[in-house]
């Protein structure tokens, strides 16, 4: 169908006034958020690193560190997990995305720099709309565009400094084409436009890696199963390689010219520490794909898995034309919903819980060939995923952030499968998914305000140095992490030599920002002089006073 002309004159089915449309909808969205607040630590830190580079006209990708002279291994550094490379200290994972921010930074500051994730949510919603254009015509092109810019979890991507969305635009568009070559059209242009996305992708996201694989193999396998064509397949895996070799190494000589990250260490990191501690990884990968709010994978399992199957059970029972018992299950499941954000806004860490038009994606299997192409994509993808995705994160984070590819796929699929369905499911599926991006958009709200509230308070406290007993805190300040002197000191031990640090540099004055209400801690040659409670989205926090 991919020959279909499209013939609506309405402004949100053209191309232009639509992403123009699109955008205007997410810069409106980003005016109800705080620059001094973010959706995660990551973003924080780059945040903090767009601010130095800034203020020392470098594109060098560095942090710095006032008391290095003191602490050469960097063990209170402020941002944790900050390096040393080149002579200076940094905490960066990619570049591409910073090398851009810089001059957008320089003219309009933070809000200037979000037209990068922005422009990749809008190259998402893009690439869904050829998918689904491909799969069952212009109209439901149309539809997945609309939906998976604003009613799936990038629009709350689309919304902060992070590599997510443009990510996403890579991988879904590098689907689109391979879909396109698995239906019979021409692979040289396609396969290796992919491997160029899918090579960009990895510049970004680490877990472009496996969608790489997954993808292109699958593609080749296809070809060689449906189609009889060894040559056509070959001919596919070497154009995507070559593709994909471009960017990479284009990536690797900037960051030789500018130094500051390792994309293909961490790329490695990432392969060597897959498979271990497989119990942690399968409670995360439970969380991350079920869970309505952070905690256990039993929560998850128990609250996200009825959510799911209630909404799975409409979506059967309204293909029946039993449209009773589908709208009371979908009820059912808005309900579990509105009872979860009552208990208060957060994180909706899920990728079927902030994504429920997925659910339709997964049941409706589609019954093209590049459909069931882009199925077994996202669904081999996953699991591989979280067999090497990164652990310790898979609460505080929305709709699955290293699965979004997956999400965004089934969500394509499910705009179209669920058109073949009654109204109920389509309508109620689909509503039910605007209404949980509107609550990671008010939490959104919520986090980013809060978070500023509470590092204005700290950049005007009297002490002269904010020691931070989480090691992640500093990295949500972002820019306040220019404005005064920080450290972070996890165990009693590191705080004990930050505590020698600021009496070494000259300074007599800390204050210790602390979780624990139990009692201050106790600081080698310090005097407990008072502590004030301070709150961050609700949570309390101690801000624990003290001389030298």
């Amino acid at each position: 169908m991919d020959d279909e002309r499209p013939t609506s004159s309405r402004l949100w089915q053209r191309g232009l006034p639509a992403s123009l449309l699109l955008l205007a909808a997410y810069a409106l969205l980003s005016l109800f958020m705080n620059p001094g607040g973010y959706l995660g630590t990551d973003t924080g830190a780059k945040v903090a690193t767009l601010d130095v580079m800034h203020t020392q006209g470098t594109a060098r990708p560095v942090l710095g560190y006032w008391a290095e002279d003191l602490d050469p291994e960097g063990r209170v550094h402020p941002i944790y997990d900050a390096t040393p490379v080149a002579g200076d200290w940094v905490h960066v994972t990619t570049l591409p995305m910073l090398q851009l921010g810089r001059p957008l930074w320089a003219l309009g500051g933070y809000r200037l720099t979000l037209l990068l994730p922005m422009a990749g949510a809008i190259g998402a919603a893009w690439a869904a709309r050829t998918l689904a254009r491909r799969l069952a015509g212009d109209a439901l092109g149309w539809q997945a565009f609309w939906v998976v810019g604003l009613a799936s979890p990038l629009a709350i991507y689309a919304l902060d400094f992070w590599e997510h969305a443009p990510g996403v635009a890579c991988m879904l568009g590098a689907v689109a084409l391979l879909a396109a070559v698995v239906d019979g059209e021409p692979p040289v242009g396609r396969a290796l436009g992919a491997g160029v996305l899918l090579g960009l992708g990895a510049t970004m996201r680490t877990e472009a890696f496996v969608y790489t694989l997954v993808a292109v193999g699958i593609a080749c396998l296809t070809l060689v199963v449906q189609r009889r064509s060894l040559v056509r397949a070959a001919q596919v895996g070497v154009l995507a390689v070559v593709g994909f070799a471009g960017p990479w190494l284009a990536n690797g000589l900037l960051e030789s010219a500018v130094g500051g990250t390792d994309r293909g260490g961490r790329v490695s990191g990432a392969a060597g520490g897959g498979f271990d501690r497989l119990g942690d990884r399968g409670q995360e990968a439970i969380v991350t794909l079920l869970a309505l709010r952070p905690g256990t994978a039993a929560e998850a399992l128990f609250m996200g898995g009825v959510t799911a199957a209630l909404i799975a059970g409409a979506i059967v029972l309204d293909r029946r034309e039993d449209v009773v018992r589908a709208r009371v299950l979908l009820g059912m499941a808005a309900a579990l919903h509105l009872v979860t954000v009552l208990g208060g806004l957060g994180f909706v860490p899920g990728l079927l819980a902030a994504a429920p038009v997925a659910i339709g994606g997964l049941l409706l299997l589609p019954g093209s060939a590049s459909g069931r192409y882009a199925w077994m994509v996202a669904v081999t993808a996953l699991p591989v995923v979280w067999a090497f995705q990164f652990l310790g994160g898979a609460g505080p984070q929305w709709g699955g952030r290293y699965g979004l590819a997956t999400s965004a796929i089934l969500v394509t699929l499910g705009v179209v499968g669920l058109a073949s369905v009654g109204r109920t499911a389509q309508i109620g599926v689909i509503g039910l998914g605007a209404l949980v991006t509107i609550s990671g958009l008010l939490w959104m709200h919520e986090r980013t305000h809060s978070f500023n509230r509470l590092f204005d308070q700290l950049v005007e406290r009297p002490e002269d140095v904010i020691v931070s007993r989480n090691g992640f805190f500093v990295r949500e300040g972002g820019a306040a992490y220019s404005e005064r002197l920080w450290l972070s000191a996890v165990t009693e031990a590191d705080l004990d030599f930050a505590a020698s640090v600021i009496e070494r540099s000259g300074l007599d004055t800390f204050a210790v920002l602390d979780e624990d209400p139990t009692a201050a801690p106790e600081v080698a040659g310090a005097d407990l002089t008072g502590t004030t409670e301070v709150k961050v989205v609700g949570v309390p926090l101690f801000l624990h006073s003290y001389r030298l």
